[in-house]
């Protein structure tokens, strides 16, 4: 049986990590395990919170998000 986390640690990372200011993951982590120390909440290591966020927020999303539509543009070939 596979362990769980509670959603809010988990919208707490996403929210943080998805910001324009594009801060590190690790730090996002950390900051979202203190809150949820505080408050109780069920936890999971940061590798695989690394992973659930992958799978939940496509790549295009986090880049749109933390980089801007610029960059978002430059992923993808000039159509001719």
């Amino acid at each position: 049986m596979a362990k769980d986390c509670d959603p809010e640690f988990f919208d707490t990372i996403k929210s943080d990590f998805l910001r324009a200011e594009a801060p590190p993951f690790t730090d996002c982590y950390r900051r979202a395990l203190r809150v949820a120390k505080a408050k109780g909440w069920a936890t999971l290591p940061e590798r695989t919170m690394r992973r659930r966020l992958d799978a939940a927020v496509s790549e295009p999303v986090q880049v749109l998000a933390r980089r801007g539509i610029d960059a978002l543009k430059r992923m993808f070939p000039p159509q001719v």
